[in-house]
């Protein structure tokens, strides 16, 4: 279900509401390679002309863990993407249990927030 869904959002939604020009991530031909390119011949080209380059760079922790439902769902009704599409990733979302054993003791509980990671779209919630 995740790859149909995400076929039909590259060939739909994201033709219609591209991301931004300069976001690498979930781009066909783009990864954490491309950009670091990117920035490098910016910074060259910047270089030359005898300007002045100031970079930050942001590791945002927990983004994947942290992300609200709500922040996902709002982006994909931006998007305008169907709600029967929405109501399942909604789901998916809302639905999860997380599981861990303390001691002899296993606990359940379902989450609030967060984005299962390793998935095919799991990157709909990073980005």
């Amino acid at each position: 279900m995740e790859k149909i869904i995400d076929h039909e959002t590259r060939l739909k939604v994201l033709k219609a509401a591209p991301l931004h020009a300069n976001q690498h991530a979930f781009r066909v031909g783009r990864s954490t390679n491309t950009a670091l390119y990117q920035l490098n011949s910016e910074i060259r080209s910047s270089l030359d002309g005898g300007e002045v380059l100031i970079c930050a760079f942001l590791d945002i922790e927990g983004a994947f863990d942290n992300t609200s439902h709500e922040s996902v769902s709002r982006a994909l009704e931006e998007r305008s993407v169907a709600a029967p599409v929405r109501r399942w990733v909604e789901a998916v979302l809302r639905k999860r249990i997380a599981e861990t054993t303390v001691s002899d003791t296993k606990i359940r509980l379902g989450t609030t927030r967060g984005c299962p990671q390793g998935g095919v779209l799991s990157t709909y919630c990073g980005a």
